[in-house]
């Protein structure tokens, strides 16, 4: 594996805040051979011809590894009245498409995707309190995280499927 990444923020005044990430990783294996995919249906010909049911993987993205992915984000601070400050942030998340096995099995894939996010907070400029309203994936983006195919159920698969548009309020008292 190797990879590069990039982070950087700018203020535009007192009050604007703007940043960015972004990483690009090349994360492939050197040599591995592997078994099969369970789905036959996936199969490439050096599984149809090998009689060991053996594939050569050296090549291929290791799981979980984006070769992208970047966050872009907008942040405004400012006071409301003598004595309330409200916060805002906008960021929008990018990850490049994954697999959740080195196999070259379709089903095994999460493409590629944006999500968009949004949080807006109210506090005393002593922040002994916070009122904050957020929504997460707010493009209602439906997305897994992992997966693999079913135990003993070739042809089947299960996955983790992100949380789906979420609002929130939340209320912070801090004592200390």
């Amino acid at each position: 594996s190797r990879g590069v990444e990039i982070e950087s923020m700018y203020s535009l005044s007192e009050n604007w805040l703007l940043g960015a990430n972004g990483a690009y990783l090349d994360a492939t294996y050197n040599d591995f051979e592997s078994g099969c995919p369970a789905n036959q249906n996936e199969w490439n010909a050096q599984c149809v011809s090998d009689s060991g049911f053996i594939q050569d993987l050296s090549g291929e993205r290791l799981p979980l590894a984006p070769e992208w992915s970047t966050t872009i984000f907008a942040e405004f601070t400012g006071s409301l009245a003598d004595k309330l400050v409200m916060k805002a942030r906008a960021d929008a998340v990018y990850q490049d498409d994954i697999k959740f096995e080195p196999t070259p099995d379709s089903y095994l894939t999460q493409d590629a995707f944006w999500t968009y996010n949004l949080r807006v907070a109210l506090e005393p400029k002593d922040e002994s309190w916070t009122l904050a309203l957020a929504g997460m994936n707010l493009s209602n983006k439906r997305t897994s995280n992992f997966g693999g195919p079913s135990l003993g159920l070739p042809g089947t698969y299960f996955a983790n499927t992100s949380q789906p548009l979420r609002i929130q309020l939340s209320a912070v008292y801090r004592f200390l």
